[in-house]
């Protein structure tokens, strides 16, 4: 076929921080966006690719786009991005520019009050089992407000340079639970991806699961949902995303990632994941026993990792908000992701 979800797409990639503002909150948001001719390549180069810190402090970070470019005139859909707990807007910034360079404007806000800076200043210094109850209150006050932000954001989405009526919400660990929120709180809301999603049985909560409990399914309609898992998630292992799948409203598209751990959906997977294994427990996860074990190269590479995800958002947001015939047959093709030499399976179409 001659469909590629896999490659880069067409379009330079420009990027530009915006805020918006609504529910009684300011969010900082993260947009990308097909860029005009003029800029081909630049998005690509070192030198002109934009550098960000994800931490103030720690080393820059490289996203393959340029800032401030000027827009394509195309008509654009909407994606909104929402990052993992304790993360940042930037955390995916290979798939957020992959989409763009295909025609979407993926907007990603920081989830305020939820962000990596803002976790770990609320558990600072704090006994253990004082700081897992301040994440915990942190992660209930960030649930009640997530898919608030994600309404915001597709409010906004004319002044975010998008159009069209259909968006898609794509997002990773919290940010996939907020994704599958996101129907019951706003009825542009048409495609889904959720990348090893939260909401379901998972040791963090061996008791109660405020996410669980918290999740809105009330969709009211079908929405096209395509659900990805790690095969060896130790924060959310794969029992519990295929629980959450099976109480989806509308029967999931599920996929595997194979031989991967739950920071794979991220930027700099490798060097992330070695930090979490290597580093003090995070107040979440409370006194349970060790989190992340496995070293890095012994999983799946980070770049095979990217390719899959890539393409499977990419082709699933093709069909369902584009209507794609090449991405449907590419879809109904793809029985085997193997044979395609990405290093994932299906587990329900």
């Amino acid at each position: 076929m001659s469909y590629s979800p896999a490659a880069r797409g067409p379009h330079p990639v420009g990027v530009r921080t915006a805020t918006v503002h609504g529910a009684g909150r300011a969010l900082e948001v993260e947009v990308w966006f097909p860029a005009s001719e003029a800029h081909r390549g630049h998005d690509l180069a070192g030198a002109t690719a934009d550098e960000f810190h994800m931490i103030p402090g720690m080393p820059a970070w490289r996203q393959r786009a340029v800032r401030g470019a000027r827009p394509a005139d195309l008509d654009a859909p909407l994606v909104v991005f929402s990052h993992g707990y304790s993360s940042h807007r930037r955390q995916s910034t290979e798939l957020a520019t992959h989409l763009a360079s295909h025609g979407y404007v993926v907007a990603a806000p920081d989830h305020a009050g939820n962000t990596v800076v803002e976790v770990y200043l609320s558990t600072m210094g704090k006994e253990p089992e004082e700081a897992r109850r301040v994440a915990v209150e942190g992660v209930i006050e960030s649930a009640r407000c997530r898919p608030l932000d994600v309404t915001v954001v597709i409010d906004a989405s004319a002044s975010l340079g998008a159009r069209g009526v259909g968006v898609g919400v794509v997002g990773h660990s919290f940010g996939g639970w907020t994704a599958l929120c996101s129907p019951a709180h706003h009825a542009r809301v048409s495609s889904i991806v959720a990348l090893a999603p939260a909401g379901g049985p998972t040791p963090t909560y061996p008791d109660d699961n405020p996410l669980e409990a918290r999740l809105s399914l009330a969709w009211g309609r079908d929405v096209p949902t395509l659900v990805v898992a790690a095969e060896l998630d130790s924060i959310l292992p794969l029992p519990g995303v295929r629980s959450l799948a099976r109480r989806l409203p509308t029967r999931p598209d599920f996929a595997v990632l194979e031989r991967a751990e739950h920071l794979h959906f991220l930027d700099h997977a490798g060097e992330l994941h070695e930090l979490f294994r290597l580093a003090s427990r995070p107040a979440l996860y409370g006194l349970r026993g060790e989190l992340v074990a496995v070293p890095f190269a012994d999983l799946l590479p980070e770049a095979r990792a990217q390719e899959l995800v890539a393409a499977l958002t990419l082709a699933h947001l093709d069909a369902t908000l584009r209507a794609s015939a090449s991405a449907r047959a590419w879809r109904a093709e793809a029985g085997d992701l193997g044979a395609l030499g990405l290093a994932g399976r299906w587990e329900e179409r």
